[in-house]
């Protein structure tokens, strides 16, 4: 089964995203708001980074030997970011009151946390730099034109596509949070 996805499909993955921004400007809306757009922003990076592993998975599967070490490089990056899925939500919901929002959060430093943290980061780097590399390097070793076109098309084309995305994605909020605080400073 081919999972592949069109320009604005692809971009359509990143609608939480924008919605979590939008919603997160709107701090007159109270907690409720925020939970939920912090829920949306975590769900959206899971899904984006879920679609990534399907496509490096795919990519390695076509492979003459795939590798093991790259399928357990994409999955442990994967189940840090459910896990922190998970997290959010039950904060969210379990106890919502003990959120703090504004400039001074408090952070919750144990071995979990700290271990989360550190596959969040490391899910990151997978997702922007090693994924991609890794199906580059691995399709310059076909020597066949026919399955190395088929391979680009299908896996790394799509794969780069949605890294570059997801970088103007990260731009555009990243401009979309300073606007809202240009806004907010003019207010008082």
């Amino acid at each position: 089964m081919k999972f592949k996805l069109n320009t604005w499909q692809t971009i359509a993955h990143f609608f939480p995203f924008f919605v979590a921004s939008v919603l997160m400007m709107r701090l007159h809306f109270g907690k409720p708001v925020l939970l939920i757009a912090n829920v949306l922003m975590v769900f959206d990076m899971a899904l984006v980074h879920a679609y990534q592993v399907y496509l490096a998975n795919s990519f390695n599967q076509q492979q003459s030997k795939p590798s093991m070490f790259y399928k357990f490089n994409l999955f442990i990056p994967l189940v840090g970011l459910v896990l922190y899925f998970l997290d959010v939500l039950r904060g969210s919901i379990m106890s919502p009151g003990a959120i703090e929002f504004g400039p001074m959060r408090g952070l919750r430093f144990n071995w979990y946390m700290d271990t989360l943290y550190a596959i969040l980061i490391y899910a990151g780097i997978n997702y922007f730099f090693f994924n991609v590399y890794f199906a580059a390097k691995q399709l310059k070793t076909v020597t066949d034109a026919d399955k190395k076109e088929e391979l680009t098309t299908n896996y790394l084309g799509p794969m780069r596509q949605l890294v570059r995305i997801s970088l103007w994605s990260l731009v555009a909020g990243f401009a979309i949070s300073c606007m809202a605080d240009i806004i907010t400073l003019f207010k008082m």
